[in-house]
């Protein structure tokens, strides 16, 4: 047995990009095509490296709004694999739900396209150019909300194939993303399939690997939210004898999205502030991604400073930031769209005491655990950037693997309330928490 296939989801084509502020006319040019980009490079890899099929987990589309030139590279990249006998198999998401509409006219007849209903347990059973046999079994969102477990209604493989099953579903949680079609690690590996193809997560992670339980991510970034940082793209998974898998990471994105921090001594003038940003953006940044197939970087800075953002007006700020990027020339262009300001640790730890912490956050708790979990990603990759790179390395090994982000955010509580018990010392004991 040996085949190949390619894992991708949430292609969100053509959609509008969140949370940019300025924008230079070039870049702009670049974000519009950014994820018609992604796809048509997908199509590309899946051609030249003669992959057996494609898997799409959900979210093909962004949303009702399906625009013209969305569903002209759909189709057109759909035909160009089906001349290549290059079967596809896909699953409509949240953002393009079954009863929002179809991914494809009905009078285009594409052969090798398989499109799975919601809620009915289907399969389509094939064998490859090399006479491997696999299975594939899939359900689509009937509606925008799904919060039913939809791996309920897959059948268990039936052969003794290589069965993959192919969702869009959210395992274990994820505080950028909203929980539709919950379900766990647990639950689906008892199901008995050898791939889980998923999607939803933005973030890519490999969820588990016996069996293979894997999160792609998208194809493009779409805003500056930790789960859209960094190179996006695809998984190209090798399945060789006794059914040995293994998922290759191939970017597809074009432009990535990224974090900078950036210490500033209140001296500065705007000028300083902005020769020295661009000066270490152009030296963490430039070499993050120069040995990638990234044309451009949206940049995202933070500013920490005891009062820059009293001072320090914003689009001014970003404009002479531009203008120092432009000027430098830098193998890959950068462009800052954002910037956050934010006081150093100890001006945030001499406002609060014990007393008001442990406040904060038994009401955190309540009104939005969620929220808890956001900080952390926050903390985590502002961590990246460091200048120490282990340190950078392990905080994104933790953003990208959500059984272990789950494991800090567990350990973070414990530390906290321990930290609180001995604030809140009676006659010697701790107080309950």
């Amino acid at each position: 047995m040996s085949f190949k296939f390619i894992h991708a989801s949430d292609l969100h084509l053509d959609t509008p990009f969140e949370g940019l502020k300025i924008l230079d006319p070039k870049i702009s040019e670049m974000l519009k095509d950014a994820s018609l980009t992604a796809w048509d490079r997908l199509i590309d890899l899946a051609i030249t490296d003669e992959v057996d099929f494609i898997l799409l987990a959900g979210d093909i589309y962004d949303g009702k709004s399906r625009g013209v030139r969305a569903r002209s590279r759909l189709l057109n990249g759909l035909r160009r694999l089906s001349e290549q006998g290059i079967k596809v198999f896909i699953v409509q998401g949240n953002h393009d739900p079954v009863d929002e509409g179809g991914l494809v006219p009905k009078d285009q007849r594409l052969t090798d396209v398989y499109i799975f209903p919601p809620r009915t347990p289907e399969r389509v059973a094939f064998s490859t150019k090399d006479g491997d046999n696999v299975e594939v079994h899939g359900i689509s969102f009937g509606t925008r909300s799904e919060t039913e477990d939809l791996s309920a209604f897959l059948e268990r493989p039936s052969h003794n194939w290589f069965s993959i099953a192919l969702l869009h579903a959210s395992v274990g949680g994820d505080p950028n993303h909203e929980p539709y079609s919950p379900t766990t690690a647990t639950k689906l590996g008892s199901l008995g399939f050898d791939y889980y193809a998923l999607g939803h997560i933005h973030t890519r992670q490999v969820v588990s690997t016996d069996p293979y339980i894997v999160y792609c991510g998208n194809s493009q970034g779409l805003s500056p939210k930790p789960s859209e940082l960094g190179l996006k793209g695809c998984y190209e998974v090798q399945v060789d004898k006794d059914q040995q898998v293994t998922p290759a990471f191939v970017q597809l994105g074009p432009v990535v999205f990224d974090h900078l921090r950036v210490d500033i001594d209140d001296s500065n003038s705007l000028s300083e502030i902005a020769d020295a940003t661009s000066s270490r953006a152009e030296r963490l940044i430039v070499s993050k991604y120069l040995d990638t197939e990234t044309v451009a970087v949206i940049l995202r800075v933070t500013l920490v400073g005891h009062h820059l953002g009293t001072r320090v007006d914003e689009d001014s700020l970003i404009e002479e930031l531009n203008d120092h990027l432009s000027d430098a020339r830098s193998e890959i262009p950068i462009f800052v769209t954002s910037i956050r300001f934010e006081h150093p640790v100890e001006d945030v730890e001499s406002h609060y005491s014990a007393t008001a912490a442990a406040g904060s956050l038994a009401s955190l708790r309540i009104s939005e655990p969620q929220l808890e979990n956001r900080l952390i990603y926050e903390c985590l990759e502002e961590l990246i950037d460091t200048p120490f790179a282990p340190v950078g390395a392990y905080a994104r090994e933790l953003l990208s693997d959500n059984l272990k982000f789950s494991e800090l955010v567990q350990e973070v509580q414990l530390h906290v309330k321990a930290l609180i018990q001995e604030q809140f010392q009676v006659n010697g004991q701790a107080k309950p928490i």
